[in-house]
């Protein structure tokens, strides 16, 4: 039991960092009291800037170890995309539309478009190169 309430603490210390950068929005947030999740999600995709996703689990020490790296992207990219984190267990369904299969990663969506699907922790630095090539690619445009 003391071994779950130390992930418990983490990961409230983790969602914390990321919340504290206000760059960055856990999904929960985002639907606020929205029951109907699916339609919340289709709302956050309606915005102009590309939406990157990550998508992680409670527990999850890889997700967590990309936190702080994540509030930087964001912080990078703060008025070019819109970034937020979703839950896998609490929203199972849209994270099984993405067809994931690990954790934690990263979906970049840009009208209602799927740009990148970026797979593990190590590859964090993917999700920026990614989101800055289809940014120049869109201002050149």
């Amino acid at each position: 039991m003391h071994c779950l309430a130390r992930i418990i603490t983490l990961s409230l210390m983790s969602m914390s960092l990321l919340a504290s950068s206000q760059l960055v929005t856990d999904f929960a947030q985002l639907i606020g009291h929205d029951k109907n999740s699916h339609k919340a999600f289709h709302r956050a995709l309606s915005g102009n800037a590309p939406l990157v996703i990550k998508f992680y689990a409670i527990g999850c020490r890889p997700c967590k170890a990309t936190d702080a790296g994540y509030a930087k992207m964001a912080r990078t990219f703060k008025d070019k995309a819109t970034f937020i984190t979703l839950d896998v267990i609490k929203y199972e369904e849209i994270a099984k539309h993405f067809n994931l299969q690990s954790l934690p990663s990263w979906v970049i969506l840009a009208q209602k478009k799927k740009i990148a699907l970026i797979k593990g922790s190590k590859h964090m630095g993917d999700v920026a190169k990614v989101l800055a090539r289809y940014l120049s690619k869109k201002t050149t445009s």
